[in-house]
């Protein structure tokens, strides 16, 4: 049903969540165990806009990048507050981690470049932060941390949307 949303340009975060909720749902019926979830919501989602699969993408990626190949499992973490005007959504993992993080992100002055095609390829991560650069024109912020072994954190900050 989610799925069907995706043809808008914005969806409600309280409806991205549900979809983040029934993904992993999934992924423990695939994993048992294996899979873990938190959820910490701080704030009122029913009215916050964002881009569809923006979690989802994040959550998804954790789950198949991070906690799939490792045989234990572990959790991942979705927090959404608010702080000064200012959303903030962080997906944590206790996964493999990254060996090199500079594949995922990109600079997002890259998209302001005249000559920038509006393509961008390693897919749904880079989509993500292109999609929210043009949403929120610059003034959205990614911060991702990650260890070999230990599991991954990004975090993104947008305003109140």
């Amino acid at each position: 049903r989610f799925n069907l949303l995706s043809h808008q340009q914005l969806v409600t975060v309280e409806q991205e969540v549900n979809a983040v909720q029934e993904y992993v749902k999934l992924q423990q019926k695939r994993f048992g165990s294996r899979i873990k979830f938190v959820l910490k919501i701080q704030t009122d989602i029913s009215k916050l806009t964002i881009p569809p699969f923006m979690l989802l993408t994040f959550v998804e990626n954790a789950i198949c990048h991070g906690l799939e190949p490792k045989i234990e499992g572990g959790f991942v973490c979705l927090n959404i507050k608010l702080r000064n005007n200012n959303v903030l959504y962080r997906i944590l993992d206790t996964g493999i981690g990254m060996e090199s993080k500079d594949r995922l992100l990109i600079n997002t002055e890259e998209f302001d470049n005249p000559n920038f095609d509006g393509s961008v390829h390693g897919v749904g991560i880079k989509n993500i932060m292109y999609r929210l650069h043009l949403l929120y024109c610059g003034k959205e912020s990614f911060t991702l941390y990650s260890k070999k072994g230990r599991g991954s954190m990004i975090i993104i900050n947008v305003p109140q949307h």
